[in-house]
């Protein structure tokens, strides 16, 4: 099953030329102007772990790419400390 990520965040990178896009809250992102060549994409959004993948980009084409992310393991610490809720006493009978 895959679902939109929105507001993912991606790094592009075209030898020299370096963009960051946001992705919208369909998960899709656009970048107009790139450089014929290899394009390297790293995307990643919180709960999501980072993905990348690359692209060819060519004069005249339009160039697609699908980045899957994985959900993230999520960690929380939890620290318990315990205390007596009430004073003992001793009692003699």
């Amino acid at each position: 099953m895959h679902a939109h990520v929105a507001d993912a965040q991606i790094d592009i990178t075209c030898g020299t030329v370096k963009r960051h896009v946001n992705a919208t809250a369909a998960g899709v992102f656009s970048v107009a102007g790139l450089p014929e060549t290899t394009c390297n994409l790293s995307a990643r959004a919180s709960g999501f772990g980072r993905a990348e993948t690359s692209i060819v980009v060519a004069k005249g084409v339009n160039a697609f790419a699908v980045i899957t992310l994985a959900v993230s393991l999520v960690n929380e610490d939890v620290l318990v400390s315990a205390t007596r809720g009430i004073d003992e006493a001793s009692f003699w009978v």
